[in-house]
């Protein structure tokens, strides 16, 4: 049983752990970085590896870019043609499925992947117009001549068990002694491949990411097939601004891969 005590402790060394950051705290929260990649990054093979800490796991930049020059950015529409064959759910999940709700679900996985799709695009807009000011770049509605543009594909969607999770929700508490969380079993998944490009086709930015949902104290987030996958999107639209027009940018860390709500 979770007495108050355990909580409290389980609680304060969670709150430790966010407060080192350190790279073997963020490897053991996260999830292994993509190992398959799709044909929408022009040269995948350059991407190099990089710490768990990082924004992007997969990620290459052009050196010496001259950033000072671009002064509008354009974020185009999410590519969701490249879906990988892993974008179902688990085999545990499929067992339990007749083959029909098995093709229903796969049919909802593609509407929902353009739905995501959709959020993506206008979350990575948003947070953009957020940073303006410190990024000077004005987002654009259009793509012209001198500006960025910011190319993403949704890869991988898998979502969260529902059914599992609504029975299980209670479970998803940092458990002295078992690990971190009790119901590591049905949490969601979502990748993506990303690069920033002149419009004239130069890239000069490229990254691959996969990452499941965020760990919580109350996963929340359990009960409905998708809402992980917004705040993991959410994060990484702030982790491209960071990154972009920054020289340190391999000072930069993404926000701690575990929150207590």
């Amino acid at each position: 049983m979770l007495t108050i005590k355990n909580f409290a402790v389980t609680l304060m060394l969670g709150g430790l752990l966010v407060l080192t950051g350190c790279n073997s705290t963020y490897k053991f929260f996260r999830t292994a970085p993509p190992k398959k990649y799709t044909s929408f990054l022009p040269r995948h093979d350059i991407l190099k590896a990089e710490p768990a800490s990082f924004p992007f796991r997969r990620f290459w930049e052009q050196p010496n870019i001259n950033w000072r020059k671009y002064q509008y950015i354009y974020v185009a529409p999410v590519d969701v043609s490249h879906l990988l064959p892993e974008t179902t759910w688990e085999k545990a999940n499929i067992r339990s499925l007749t083959r029909e709700q098995f093709e229903r679900g796969m049919r909802q996985i593609n509407a929902d992947a353009i739905e995501i799709g959709r959020y993506m695009r206008q979350r990575f807009i948003k947070t953009l117009k957020k940073n303006s000011r410190r990024l000077r770049l004005t987002v654009m509605p259009d793509a012209f001549p001198g500006c960025l543009i910011v190319k993403l594909s949704l890869v991988k969607i898998v979502p969260t068990k529902v059914f599992l999770n609504a029975g299980g929700i209670v479970a998803n508490i940092f458990m002295p002694g078992s690990g971190v969380v009790a119901n590591m079993a049905s949490p969601g998944l979502v990748g993506f491949e990303g690069m920033v490009m002149e419009d004239s086709g130069r890239v000069l930015m490229m990254f691959a990411e996969q990452d499941r949902n965020r760990m919580t104290l109350i996963d929340i987030d359990g009960l409905t097939w998708y809402s992980h996958a917004k705040y993991i999107i959410n994060v990484w639209s702030e982790d491209l601004c960071n990154l972009l027009k920054n020289p340190d940018y391999r000072k930069v860390k993404t926000s701690f891969p575990a929150r207590f709500i």
